[in-house]
């Protein structure tokens, strides 16, 4: 049986039945903690196994994985005034503005 490829974006906004908060020196962070105490991040529920998924596609295509480092994030990461303009044509306002912050474990939100 084939594996799904694709997904709803009902689908991939799913959380975890989460058992507790995730909760860093008495701030509430993003995603939460599962019975046994292992944290998920917020919406996995359905993303991991999607991701899984596109990487064996991805490999059976004969496609391969690089690494991920830090080093992807150099150079210029946000948009200059011509892109800024081109998203906001496009609908890309506020949610876009929402999903530029980066959060690090234990940290509080930081704009890039």
């Amino acid at each position: 049986m084939d594996a799904q490829l694709v997904y709803s974006q009902a689908e991939l906004m799913t959380d975890h039945e989460f058992a507790a908060p995730h909760i860093v020196d008495g701030k509430r962070m993003h995603g939460g903690l599962l019975a046994d105490g292992s944290y998920q991040p917020p919406r996995a529920a359905v993303r991991e196994p999607a991701l899984h998924a596109w990487q064996q596609a991805l490999l059976a295509r004969g496609g391969r994985m690089f690494p991920a480092s830090a080093d992807l994030l150099g150079g210029e990461r946000s948009p200059n005034v011509e892109q800024s303009r081109v998203l906001l044509r496009n609908g890309l306002g506020q949610t876009f503005w929402n999903d530029a912050f980066v959060e690090s474990y234990g940290a509080t939100f930081e704009p890039l």
